[in-house]
């Protein structure tokens, strides 16, 4: 576990020295850090509020996203001790009121819209011992009836998560 800055860029740094930005109170334009990998961009905009109540007052880091050069999403989860946050609601600790994880995780990546309608799929799979092993997933609703083969019919928004729901189903059917 790491206890300290120190201890981070000990144990993460660049041997040669990372970029360190340090500004004060007072400064007319905060920085922007701009990190890319291939395609995706990272955009990193800085800024400190400050608060009447010296507890309020933090640094607030809010990530751009963009693939391709095209503004983009980003999805995010928080680690703290080896546990992964996927959703702030159970987070170990708070800041300003909010859930707070020690780390937070920025994920820019393939990106893809979760407003499409849901539809029914049907997922088949075969069973290995009692765990569920799809192995085709199907738009629309079908009757599939072979032993030794399952198959589950559920809505969802894509064949992913149609297989996830159906394989959940199936595990918990058996």
């Amino acid at each position: 576990m790491i206890d300290s800055f120190d201890q981070f860029i000990a144990r993460y740094g660049n041997p040669d020295g990372d970029p360190l930005i340090k500004v004060g109170e007072h400064i007319s334009q905060w920085p922007v850090v701009v990190i890319r990998f291939g395609e995706y961009v990272a955009a990193i905009q800085c800024c400190g509020v400050t608060a009447r109540d010296e507890q309020d007052t933090h640094l607030s880091l809010v990530v751009h996203a963009f693939v391709g050069g095209r503004a983009a999403r980003a999805g995010a989860f928080g680690t703290e001790q080896g546990a992964r946050y996927t959703a702030f609601d159970h987070a170990p600790g708070s800041s300003h009121g909010w859930p707070a994880v020690a780390g937070l995780t920025v994920l820019i990546g393939h990106q893809d819209d979760t407003d499409r309608p849901a539809q029914p799929f049907t997922v088949i799979g075969v069973w290995d011992g009692d765990e569920p092993v799809p192995v085709g997933v199907i738009p629309g609703e079908h009757n599939v009836f072979d032993k030794g083969v399952w198959s589950a019919t559920v809505t969802a928004t894509d064949p992913h998560t149609a297989q996830r729901d159906a394989t959940a189903a199936a595990r918990g059917n058996h």
